[in-house]
């Protein structure tokens, strides 16, 4: 496992480049991308305003999120491609979570009416890219087109969202 060509790997996903079929099939690096995804996660909800544990946040966000993917792979009978779809999947995920934290950090402790302009356009941008990536990845995993990949990337933020706002 050569660190830089992962990266590369990954970086190549983030610009709808590759898909989770070019990822290694390792089980070791699902569990390095979940625990990097999850760290930076921590970090990121750590800035956001408002109650809530940020560990517990991001523990709930990853299990989630992997049960959802095994879940539609499962539907879809291509469940032996789960290590490679959720690697890539987490993978992707941490580096648009480190993407997200300059925004993060200048939004941090800032009164609505003082917060950078720039920083919430960057926000939305990540956000936005990310669902575009995460369907790029369910487009490969599931051997459908863009638009159906789209859809199951929308439905899985929106569980994300709504299990997210339980902790709240």
């Amino acid at each position: 496992m050569d660190p830089y060509r992962i990266l590369l790997h990954w970086l190549a996903v983030c610009r709808l480049r590759a898909g989770p079929q070019d990822q290694a099939y390792s089980v070791n690096l699902l569990v390095i991308a979940l625990a990097l995804n999850t760290g930076l996660s921590v970090v990121f909800l750590g800035q956001a305003q408002g109650p809530g544990s940020p560990p517990a946040q991001a523990l709930l966000g990853t299990a989630v999120a992997l049960c959802f993917c095994y879940l539609v792979l499962r539907a879809w009978g291509l469940a032996n491609r789960f290590v490679q779809t959720t690697t890539t999947l987490f993978g992707t995920n941490a580096l648009l979570t480190a993407a997200a934290l300059p925004p993060a950090l200048a939004l941090a402790g800032a009164a609505p009416e003082q917060a950078p302009a720039w920083a919430a356009l960057w926000l939305l941008g990540v956000a936005v890219w990310t669902v575009a990536v995460t369907g790029h990845i369910f487009r490969h995993a599931l051997d459908t087109s863009m638009l159906a990949g789209l859809g199951v990337a929308i439905l899985l933020f929106i569980t994300s969202m709504l299990t997210g706002s339980l902790l709240h």
